[in-house]
């Protein structure tokens, strides 16, 4: 789920530039019902955050928690995978939370996403910045679903 380029730096202002594009991509896809898989949580941690002095970092730490409104056997979720170009059992199974986290990312490989829900919050350095998910509907409620 994270990006490859560690070998680079970029300067703060273009990763300040980039968590804005990221924030405005979240938004967008808690606000847009193509999307079947919501963003509940997304954090910044790492550099961006804990050293804020240095004008040059490795990469933009984002940490991110999410939903699918759908249990994969309901027929809504059925109809949304067979939209995706190359439907399988894979795709069915991975492709909603794929297509967010590509969207998210936007091919930048200055952007890493790490999974909160897998990786927990033992990810996060000592300082992390919350990020706004949306004021439209709360999927907190769906994460036992």
């Amino acid at each position: 789920m994270t990006s490859g380029r560690k070998d680079r730096k970029i300067k703060r202002a273009t990763a300040d530039k980039l968590l804005e594009g990221v924030q405005q991509r979240i938004l967008e896809v808690n606000s847009d019902d193509r999307f079947i898989v919501k963003i509940t949580r997304a954090v910044v941690f790492g550099s961006y955050v804990n050293n804020p002095e240095l004008d040059m970092i490795s990469d933009l730490d984002i940490g991110l928690e999410t939903v699918c409104l759908y249990k994969p056997r309901d027929p809504e979720y059925q109809a949304k995978a067979m939209e995706c170009k190359s439907y399988d059992f894979i795709t069915q199974m991975y492709w909603p939370k794929e297509e967010v986290l590509r969207y998210v990312r936007n091919r930048s490989g200055y952007i890493s996403l790490h999974n909160i829900e897998v990786d927990g919050e033992a990810i996060f350095s000592k300082e992390i910045k919350e990020l706004e998910v949306g004021q439209g509907k709360d999927y907190r409620h769906l994460k036992n679903h």
